[in-house]
């Protein structure tokens, strides 16, 4: 069996984009693995080769063990992932696959780094996950900046968009991710440690061309990997500014809520209530949508009293196709042997090594303004 790149979650929004992204580009051997064979069956007739496609399910993760080998290299699009995601990570871990995800839910990442990670280096695995929108950009952005400031301990990165709203044109699978994760516990690196503190437990204003933009507080994977490729960091805060004018309202209702979302969590009520109104891959923005919305990440290097010593501010396409390209193109440097990275749970610079990480941000259209 050759090396393949396996799309699991084909027929939904991001999966989708991936798999059309990748027969765009004539790659071969690709597989479109999901739950419905006759969707799988209709979405590979309308590509270029008509790639195979194989009938797997989370819910039966022996069909994910009999499907994925230590040859392959596995994109995961099939958010929420705390709800999905778990058994394919798991298999790449044990079996010595690849493994690239597109969550941008902060406890899923955690755990994978948490649980997985000496699994994956004892089989020789590779996973790398939250490798989309969520949280590329940002740890890019933070690349360039300390690369003008390598003596700063600190960072703050925060995520905005051009154009349209983003919230707008959230796609099902977005909605469901976010859903998935209210009520649980966000995080922060503070003083050289990884701490617990709920979502929106801060605001912070970036000063920005057009007027300050402002954000809430999130874990996000740049607390889990950049102290890794810079362990002089003490401090990372990463910041979400959909919500522009009103994160200081969203401040307030989770300082309020918080309790109220942990004890639902913790009763089970919360989870039934989400999956009975927020179905997941419900379909997205089309691609006349999409292009009305850029992304707009924003990272400061700081030293230890809080001062600028270095501003990046990256462009770059769309959420959506930024996230289908940044995992095709990794997932096929990957299976081609281009990148050589340690076998574990990785970041992007960890991955591709911070010179490759900026030349795929070229690649993709990631890049800094003036």
């Amino acid at each position: 069996m050759g090396r393949r790149i396996i799309v699991w979650g084909a027929t939904g929004y991001t999966g989708g984009l991936v798999a059309e992204q990748l027969a765009a580009d004539g790659v071969t051997d690709v597989v479109l693995a999901g739950r419905n064979h006759e969707r799988l069956a209709a979405l590979a007739r309308g590509l270029d080769g008509e790639p195979e496609v194989a009938v797997a399910d989370s819910d039966r993760p022996e069909s994910l063990r009999d499907l994925i080998s230590g040859d392959d290299v596995v994109i995961a699009t099939v958010g929420p992932f705390t709800r999905h995601g778990w058994p394919a990570a798991q298999v790449c871990a044990d079996v010595g696959a690849g493994y690239l995800d597109s969550t941008g839910e902060p406890p899923f990442i955690r755990e994978v780094l948490g649980r997985l990670a000496p699994v994956a280096a004892h089989n020789g695995a590779v996973l790398a996950p939250a490798f989309g929108y969520d949280f590329v950009p940002g740890q890019l952005a933070a690349v360039h900046a300390l690369r003008d400031a390598p003596e700063a301990t600190g960072l703050r990165v925060g995520y905005f968009t051009a154009g349209s709203s983003a919230v707008r044109l959230a796609s099902g699978g977005t909605a469901a991710s976010i859903a998935s994760v209210v009520g649980e516990p966000a995080y922060a690196w503070r003083g050289g440690r990884l701490v617990s503190e709920r979502a929106a437990a801060r605001v912070r204003r970036f000063p920005a061309s057009g007027g300050a933009l402002a954000g809430i507080s999130i874990g996000g994977s740049e607390h889990l990997f950049l102290p890794h490729t810079y362990p002089q960091l003490r401090d990372v805060d990463v910041y979400l500014g959909w919500a522009g004018k009103r994160s200081r309202l969203v401040q307030v209702g989770s300082a309020v809520g918080s309790p109220l979302t942990r004890l639902l969590g913790a009763s089970g009520v919360l989870d039934r209530v989400t999956s009975r109104f927020v179905r997941g891959s419900t379909g997205g923005p089309s691609a006349s949508d999409r292009s009305q919305v850029l992304t707009r990440v924003i990272a400061h290097a700081v030293d230890d009293d809080g001062a600028v010593l270095a501003r990046c501010e990256l462009r770059g396409p769309n959420p959506y196709d930024l996230t289908a390209s940044l995992l095709q193109l990794t997932a096929r440097r990957m299976r081609d042997g281009e990148i050589k990275p340690p076998a574990g749970v990785l970041g992007p610079a960890e991955l591709l090594g911070v010179d490759g990480f900026v030349a795929l941000g070229d690649e993709v259209g990631l890049r800094p303004v003036d």
